[in-house]
């Protein structure tokens, strides 16, 4: 899979990279990917966002997932893929504060939010509801960079991402469905 988004990469922005770092690799293949086949549409930005702030961790990842449908699966079940994500990005939680309202009955809650500690200092907020007017899933990455620079990635999923660097946007990327190897 990694061979397949570095060949598409190439392609896409006219470049001969040859592969990922042996760091990068590595945590792309030591990630349990939690069995979710669906959320490697997410990898080709998530990574790429990783990369704008180097080796240092971001200190807030906010994720929003929103669904147009008061019908459509439980909230925080659907939600789940963004702690996941948040989990990639930050390492392990240590602790979570959570409120849901809930909507008929208990399985079908229509808004959840939570905020998580991870261990190594960064804060996670996640917002979801079933009962927005739109489909809409978000991450935003802040922090620094490993030279100091105030750091935002967007990622307006799956298929846009925007980096921020000192206030002034830097790159801007939208991705197709190959990027993610879905062909």
């Amino acid at each position: 899979m990694a061979s397949l988004y570095i060949g598409q990469l190439n392609l896409r922005e006219g470049k001969e990279s040859v592969g990922f770092e042996p760091e990068a690799l590595q945590i792309l293949m030591d990630y349990d990917w939690p069995g979710n086949y669906d959320q490697r549409r997410y990898a080709a930005p998530v990574l790429d966002a990783r990369a704008a702030f180097g080796r240092v961790c971001q200190e807030l990842v906010v994720c929003e997932k929103y669904k147009e449908n008061p019908d459509y699966r439980a909230t925080l079940e659907n939600a789940i893929h963004m702690i996941d994500l948040m989990r990639f990005v930050c390492g392990e939680c240590d602790k979570v504060e959570a409120q849901a309202r809930l909507a008929t009955d208990a399985m079908h809650e229509s808004l959840c939010t939570a905020q998580l500690s991870f261990e190594n200092g960064s804060v996670g907020l996640l917002s979801t509801s079933r009962c927005a007017g739109a489909w809409a899933e978000r991450i935003a990455m802040i922090g620094r960079d490993g030279d100091g620079n105030h750091v935002t990635a967007e990622i307006i999923m799956p298929l846009q991402l925007r980096i921020w660097r000192n206030g002034s946007l830097v790159e801007e990327k939208t991705y197709t469905a190959q990027d993610s190897g879905f062909i």
